[in-house]
């Protein structure tokens, strides 16, 4: 199994303080200053500070979806595609399993709706960091 990577992104735009509040640095301050006000741009320079809501949209960049996927026969091209994303091949090519990244999730199903013809079946476990309840889906 991978091991778990921390999602760059969120790290990078987001820090969580002593008190457990999620900080951020505000949006709109990188250039067209001129037509902005002075105090406008002072109240830019201060990190703000997520609501409940907005943080949960951000926990949800740390999830990882489980991923099965059935094909109907096997297929040279898929299996390229589907090895540059980790997944590992059993049954001779019929069944792929791997782990999909939170923010990389439509992404995902954009590269297998190219294979649409030959899925048998895709079977989406959603594991949590948080250890929230599990949501499952089945697509047959």
């Amino acid at each position: 199994m991978p091991k778990m990577k921390t999602r760059k992104s969120a790290a990078k735009r987001y820090r969580v303080t002593g008190t457990g509040k999620v900080k951020y640095k505000k949006q709109g301050s990188r250039h067209i200053l001129t037509k902005k006000t002075t105090k406008r741009k002072r109240n830019l320079r201060h990190s703000g500070v997520l609501s409940d809501p907005e943080t949960r949209k951000i926990i949800d960049l740390n999830s990882v979806l489980l991923c099965r996927l059935t094909l109907s026969r096997s297929d040279s091209a898929f299996a390229e595609t589907i090895r540059e994303w980790g997944f590992r091949d059993s049954e001779q090519g019929h069944v792929w399993q791997g782990e999909i990244a939170g923010p990389d999730r439509l992404r995902f199903l954009g590269v297998l709706s190219r294979y649409a013809a030959i899925l048998k079946g895709i079977h989406l476990d959603e594991n949590k960091n948080e250890g929230d309840a599990d949501v499952q889906a089945h697509i047959v």
